[in-house]
């Protein structure tokens, strides 16, 4: 059942459905509406690093095979260069042995890892990484496409810097500068959003598959790209972020002291910046206007599917209050217990991304 936070006042509600393989717990809050702390952004440097023209934009097929009975396709990618450095992917697609005839919607799969030259001169059979059945699971669960983007962020960069290491230097860089361009966060949007363009023309061409929209997704760093891509291409019908549950930002800083009494250990890399304290002045706040999907939220409209795990050394585990109550459209939540940050029951996890995947297109409802 979509849940809406207007009118709530002083309740909460909780619907148990069943959906997937598994079942799948999906709690619905409606909280008490708060004021809002960050100004909502409709246009800015995000949309617009998005929408600027790259020359060296590129991708080309590199090899094709099966796995199991799926077909699956590995193209390199070159979403864009920036700041003088090209960002290359390995984009994985797969298609399942059945594919719904009017499937107009596939699936975008934000993940990780390091980008190494030599994927780009592989040569003989085609080697899948190890989630690759994973991916073909999730394309059959779903009848329809799946795309896995890789190497979000390009990785390693700036003296073999890897993951939070690299956002926080980025956010340093805005916060000294007040360069628009250097959050991290612009980048690995565009990665996806390039994902989406190559995922289609592939689709269409060597599989004639049209398709117009995505059920977007990925987890920690992913889940974020994935919050900020729903907010500025709109072929992010549904989104299902993971693990990320710091949106509105300062008062989720502000929040983890409150309850731990120090910043959590596994955003250290932030902390030794000392970043936090930076997020309330003029320059904190046109960062968080720029990152922080909580400044989206309006243009966040589409079905929404936040998957967290309970016991998450990165959040406190009532963070989702700080920002439930100001999302719009249909929201939900699925708490997996005691999965932590890794979120690793993937039966739970594929059976509700099948849910919303469903409910998006139109074949069922939630």
């Amino acid at each position: 059942m979509p849940t809406s936070s207007q009118g709530a006042q002083r309740e909460q509600e909780k619907h148990v459905m069943t959906k997937g393989i598994l079942r799948s717990v999906l709690f619905a809050a409606i909280l008490a509406p708060a004021e809002p702390a960050l100004a909502i952004t409709t246009t800015g440097p995000l949309a617009e690093y998005v929408a600027k023209d790259d020359p060296s934009f590129c991708w080309a097929k590199q090899r094709d095979g099966q796995l199991g009975t799926a077909a699956v396709a590995e193209i390199i990618l070159t979403s864009q260069t920036w700041q003088g450095i090209a960002w290359k992917h390995r984009l994985f697609l797969v298609k399942p042995t059945t594919v719904a005839a009017d499937t107009k919607q596939g699936v975008l799969v934000i993940s990780g890892g390091r980008w190494r030259d030599e994927y780009q001169h592989a040569t003989g059979p085609l080697k899948l990484p190890a989630q690759a059945r994973l991916f073909s699971f999730i394309a059959e669960q779903l009848r329809a496409p799946v795309a896995v983007l890789e190497q979000v962020p390009f990785q390693p960069m700036f003296d073999g810097k890897v993951e939070d290491a690299i956002i926080a230097l980025t956010f340093d860089k805005f916060l000294h500068t007040g360069d628009p361009q250097w959050p991290l966060l612009l980048p690995m949007v565009k990665s996806a959003v390039r994902a989406m363009d190559v995922a289609q023309e592939f689709c269409r061409d060597q599989w004639a598959l049209k398709l117009d929209a995505f059920t977007v997704t990925g987890a920690s760093k992913r889940g974020w790209t994935t919050w900020l891509t729903g907010a500025v291409d709109q072929r992010a019908k549904a989104i299902a972020p993971m693990v990320i549950d710091v949106l509105n930002m300062q008062p989720q800083m502000k929040h983890q002291l409150e309850v731990w009494g120090d910043y959590s250990d596994e955003i250290h890399d932030y902390t030794e910046r000392g970043l936090q304290e930076h997020l309330g002045s003029e320059a904190g706040q046109a960062l968080r206007a720029i990152v922080d999907p909580y400044a989206y939220r309006a243009a966040l409209d589409q079905p929404k599917l936040i998957m967290l795990g309970t016991n998450d050394r990165y959040w406190p585990l009532d963070a989702l209050n700080l920002y439930w109550h100001d999302l719009v459209g249909e929201n939900y939540i699925l708490y997996v217990p005691n999965n932590g940050h890794g979120l690793d029951d993937f039966r739970r996890i594929v059976g509700s991304l099948k849910a919303l995947h469903e409910h998006a297109t139109g074949s069922k409802t939630m």
